[in-house]
This record gives structure tokens, sequence and C-alpha cells, in this order.
């Protein structure tokens, strides 16, 4: 089972640390406009790894699930449609426009009022920590009742 999580979370460990790297680099300079393309470039990096998710590897084990007769727990009921829906172009480019319109108008206002370091740094730890938890939810929604299944 380690080396079946250690798959996929690896990888998504050294994304993260590299965009939190990455998205450090500008703002040591205190460059606004850099840092503004680098953050929303690394918190658009993220959503994209959980649209992908979403997209492609839910509905592939909602299929193995569904052929095994797996019982679904609500969590996992709801994170299946949630990424039906996200499957959609339409839905999928709405809300990561929503998302990364609110981020760069956040951050960019933190930006104009002079906030401090810590301010900017939290808000980027915020929206970094946001795609993330919710691909835990993800996996955690998908990966128990593959689990019993496995059993």
């Amino acid at each position: 089972m380690i080396p079946f999580l250690a798959r996929f979370l690896l990888p998504l460990g050294v994304l993260t640390v590299i965009i939190l790297l990455v998205g450090r680099l500008p703002l040591r300079r205190r460059a606004r406009e850099p840092a503004l393309a680098v953050e929303l470039g690394a918190h658009a990096a993220i959503w994209l790894v959980v649209g992908g998710c979403a997209v492609i590897w839910i509905p592939r084990t909602r299929k193995i699930l569904h052929d095994f007769g797996a019982e679904l727990s609500s969590l996992s009921v709801l994170v299946i449609q949630i990424a039906e829906l996200m499957a959609q172009p339409l839905v999928m480019l709405i809300i990561t426009a929503i998302v990364l319109a609110a981020d760069g108008v956040i951050y960019s206002l933190l930006w104009e009022n002079e906030a401090a370091d810590t301010a900017r740094n939290r808000f980027s730890l915020f929206m970094t920590l946001v795609p993330l938890s919710i691909l835990l939810v993800f996996a955690s929604a998908i990966y128990l009742p593959l689990l019993k299944v496995m059993q």
C-alpha cells in the first residue's frame, strides 16, 4: 500500500515544495509584477493538479468501484458528483477564472496597501493549502472505498 500511495503523493509533495520556493523568490526582491505573476502561476499550477485529479483520476476510480459494487460513503458520492461537474470544460473554466481572479485581486491589494510581508506570505500559504486540502479530501474519499475493495 505504501508504494501505491507514494507514487501519487511524492510528485505532489515535490511540486508543492517547488511552487512554494519559486513563489518566495520575487517576494524577497519586493517587486510587485513578478511576485504577482509567480504567485498566480504557482496557484494556477496547484489548481491544475486538482482539476486533473477531478477530471482524470476520480472517474477512473469511480468506474473501478462501480465494477466491484463497492459501497460508497456520502463523502465519496459527493466527491464523485463534484468531479463529474468539474469534468465539464465550461464549468472548469468558470471556476478557474473566479478563483484566480480573486487570488490576483486580493494579492495585488496586499501589495498596494503596503501590507507586511507576513500578510502576503500568509495569504500565499492559504491559497496554496486550500487546493492541497481539497486534494486530501478527494484522496481520502476515493482511496478508502478503494482500499476496502482491495481487501
